[in-house]
């Protein structure tokens, strides 16, 4: 892994743990962070008792290797600085535009485009 996506892996990390820690309803008990790091650490024990004689493979990098591929072969890779998000929505409520600002810790763009007319 290179230092580019050792850094993706750090910040999923850091954002999969606030939202199991902060956002997963409590009554959730067994899919908790505890739950979550000791499926981690399990990984990690029963790839290093094997010691190179069996891949774990991981689907979360199966799947990014995958998406990198894709964007690349399309070439549609943004190459720029992060862009700014925008999210279509059939309905439009303040409510939703707070979760979404509490869930991505900024403000977003919602558009709407209503699949019904009414």
């Amino acid at each position: 892994m290179n230092e580019y996506q050792t850094q993706i892996v750090v910040e999923a990390k850091k954002v999969a743990t606030d939202i199991i820690i902060n956002k997963v309803d409590p009554l959730f008990v067994f899919h908790n962070i505890d739950h979550t790091q000791q499926v981690a650490n399990a990984a990690k024990e029963i790839e290093g008792y094997y010691q190179g004689r069996m891949t774990i493979l991981d689907s979360s990098e199966i799947i990014a290797t995958a998406l990198k591929n894709y964007l690349e072969r399309e070439e549609i890779v943004n190459h720029s600085q992060r862009p700014k998000d925008l999210f279509l929505v059939s309905d439009y409520t303040e409510s939703f535009e707070a979760s979404a600002r509490t869930f991505f810790h900024e403000a977003v763009l919602l558009e709407k485009h209503p699949l019904w007319n009414s």
